[in-house]
C-alpha cells in the first residue's frame, strides 16, 4: 500500500503559511514561505505554498486521512492523491478549475516522495520482534542496520543510498497512545472506534511490517516523479525489486561455510572467500585495484562485503529470505472490512 506522499501540483493562489524575512549584509531582503499544517480528520497535513503562489506541496499519510488508520490499504496512487488534492484545497477554500481536475486525474502533478508499505505472515506475534532482531543481526553492513529510535524495528539503507527501508511491529506502534493512531481512527468510524481497533491490532500482530522510504532522487532516476508514471501494479512491482538488492539473509554462518564454497566455480574468488572467512585483512593480501575486484565480485554473486561484514558464529534461527519472499506478502483487505466500508479504501 502506499503509507505516505508528498506531491506538488500546479495551482494559481494567494501565497498562505508563514513568512520569513532575512536581510543579506548587502542590504538585499530574501523571504521564505513556511509550510502551514492543516487537520482533516485529526490528521496532520503539511501544505506549502511554491513559487510565488504557483504551486502547492502536500505531505501526510492518506490513508489515515481517508480511513482512519494505515494497517492496510490501496496501492493506487491515483486514486489517493487526486482525493488528496482536492480535500486540501477545499481546507485552504481554494477552487480549482474542472481543467485542473482533469489534469490531476490523469496524474499530472509531481511526485517528490512516496512510502510503500507491505506485510508478511508470521506464524505467530513474537515472531515479529524475533524476525527484526534476525534482520538487524545477519544483514549485511553495507546496508548500514540501525534500530528504530522510537518502536520496535529496524532500518535498512538501500544498496544504492536513494531509498530506505523500515522493518517494525506495527501493533506496537498502533497501540502505542503516542502515535494518536486511535484519535484518527475515532474520528472516521465514530462510536465503533473501539471494535475496530481490536480488529486492527488482531492483524497487526499477524505480520511483519516493511515500509519502503522512496527519495526524491529515486524517483527522478526511475522515471516515477510524475503521478501518471504510476500504473495500479507499480508499487508492488518497485516494491519488490528493491527487496530483493537487500540480500536478507545471505550473510553465512559459520557452519554453513563449507557448502558456500562448493557453489563458488572460480577457484580464484573461492580463495577470496575463505580468506574472508578467517577473518583476513584482504588489503595486506591484494593490492588496491584487485580488492576492489574481488570485493565487487562476491558483492555480486553472493551479496557479501569482504571488507564489512564477518560471518555469524551459528546459523539463523530465522529464514529471512523466506519469511520476506514476495508470496509472503499479504495483499488486499480482510474480510471482515466488508463490514465497515469506510475503513477500506478501495
Amino acid at each position: 500500500m502506499i503509507d505516505l506522499l508528498s506531491i506538488t501540483d500546479d495551482i494559481p493562489h494567494k501565497p498562505f503559511g508563514s513568512v520569513r524575512k532575512k536581510e543579506t549584509e548587502d542590504g538585499e531582503v530574501k523571504t521564505k514561505q513556511f509550510t502551514k499544517t492543516l487537520y482533516i480528520n485529526h490528521v496532520p497535513v503539511f501544505v506549502t505554498s511554491l513559487n510565488n503562489g504557483t504551486q502547492i506541496n502536500i505531505r501526510c499519510c492518506p490513508l489515515k486521512i481517508f480511513q482512519g488508520h494505515n494497517v492496510f490499504g490501496t496501492n493506487s496512487l491515483m486514486k489517493l492523491s487526486t482525493r488528496l488534492i482536492v480535500e486540501v484545497l477545499r481546507q485552504l477554500e481554494i477552487k480549482p478549475s474542472k481543467a485542473q481536475l482533469r489534469n490531476w486525474m490523469r496524474g499530472e502533478f509531481q511526485v517528490d516522495e512516496l512510502h510503500v508499505t507491505n506485510r508478511f505472515l508470521v506464524s505467530k506475534y513474537p515472531m515479529v520482534r524475533k524476525v527484526i532482531f534476525h534482520i538487524k543481526r545477519y544483514s549485511s553492513e553495507t546496508l548500514c542496520p540501525s534500530s528504530l529510535r522510537k518502536g520496535i524495528g529496524v532500518t535498512l539503507k538501500a544498496p544504492h543510498g536513494k531509498a530506505v527501508w523500515l522493518f517494525y511491529d506495527k501493533r506496537q506502534e498502533f497501540s502505542d497512545k503516542r502515535t494518536k493512531e486511535q484519535k484518527y481512527l475515532r474520528a472516521v468510524i465514530g462510536d465503533g472506534a473501539e471494535h475496530v481497533k481490536d480488529l486492527l491490532l488482531r492483524l497487526a500482530s499477524k505480520s511483519v511490517r516493511a515500509e519502503l522510504k522512496l527519495s526524491k532522487r529515486y524517483l527522478r532516476a526511475h522515471g516515477l516523479d510524475r503521478g501518471k508514471a504510476w500504473a495500479a501494479n507499480t508499487a508492488t512491482e518497485v516494491f519488490v525489486r528493491e527487496l530483493e538488492l537487500l540480500g536478507l539473509g545471505k550473510i553465512p554462518a559459520l557452519p554453513e561455510l563449507p557448502k558456500l564454497y562448493t557453489e563458488i566455480e572460480d577457484p580464484k574468488l573461492r580463495s577470496i572467500v575463505i580468506l574472508w572467512a578467517h577473518g583476513e585483512d584482504m588489503t595486506e593480501h591484494y593490492a588496491p585495484s584487485t580488492v576492489r575486484k574481488f570485493r565487487k565480485a562476491v558483492m555480486d554473486q553472493l551479496g557479501i562485503d569482504i571488507l564489512k561484514d564477518q560471518p555469524a558464529l551459528e546459523s539463523a534461527s530465522v529464514n529471512l529470505s523466506d519469511i520476506f519472499a514476495p508470496c509472503k506478502m499479504l495483499t488486499g483487505f480482510p474480510k471482515w472490512a466488508r463490514k465497515y466500508p469506510e475503513l477500506a479504501l478501495r
